[in-house]
């Protein structure tokens, strides 16, 4: 059902030639980030749709989920596959894909604001300790805001050559533990409660490595 709202609206965005360049690009740039973007579409419009946004204001945000990496584009892949931790310095150059991103949105003619807004402040975080500005609460737009949790856990929950897909109640104790500091609460919460909603019933990995049913 979420993937019958996201493919129309990529379909509609790719009539225009810019976007369908940036999507061509990310696709022969990079196939994770590919994959992470539409990833990150699904979950993100998933999410819009059970806080009730308007359909013209989920169909934004879908877009701008899909392509809030872009910017990665202008990272090497040298960087972006590197399997041990970054340096300070790559570290660095890692954190400029937000900025290209809005770069490579911003004039893009016809196309909501939102887009390179959410490219720009995905990471940016409810205490002021996200980057590239440092955003604090109202100053971060609410497409940013939802994308930087579909983001996070989209992130965690896959393999990377960097890391091991997190166990996912591990991924959820964490996102919970940032619930008052990085994410907006009222969003999590919404997030984390529709999770948490589609496990009853289902087995479920223990601690200990046991199996259970979820209630």
């Amino acid at each position: 059902m979420i993937k019958a709202e996201v493919a129309p609206v990529i379909a509609e965005a790719a009539r225009n030639p810019d976007i369908y360049y940036l999507f061509e690009e990310m696709q022969a740039n990079n196939e994770y980030t590919y994959r992470h973007n539409i990833g990150v579409g699904i979950i993100a419009t998933y999410l819009g749709m059970k806080l009730g946004l308007s359909k013209e204001n989920l169909s934004a945000l879908t877009l701008a989920a899909t392509l809030h990496d872009v910017g990665k584009t202008r990272i090497s892949d040298s960087i972006l596959e590197k399997p041990g931790k970054l340096t300070a310095a790559e570290y660095e150059e890692m954190k400029r894909h937000t900025i290209f991103g809005y770069e490579l949105l911003k004039n893009i003619p016809g196309i909501p604001p939102s887009l390179a807004l959410t490219a720009l402040q995905h990471h940016e975080r409810e205490d002021g300790q996200g980057y590239p500005l440092g955003l604090k609460g109202n100053d971060i737009h609410h497409h940013s805001k939802i994308v930087a949790i579909a983001d996070v856990f989209h992130a965690m929950s896959s393999n990377r050559v960097y890391h091991q897909a997190m166990p996912f109640y591990k991924v959820i104790e964490q996102m919970n533990s940032d619930m008052f500091s990085k994410f907006n609460p009222e969003i999590l919460l919404e997030f984390v409660s529709r999770l948490m909603s589609t496990l009853v019933g289902n087995e479920v990995m223990l601690t200990n490595g046991r199996l259970a049913r979820s209630s």
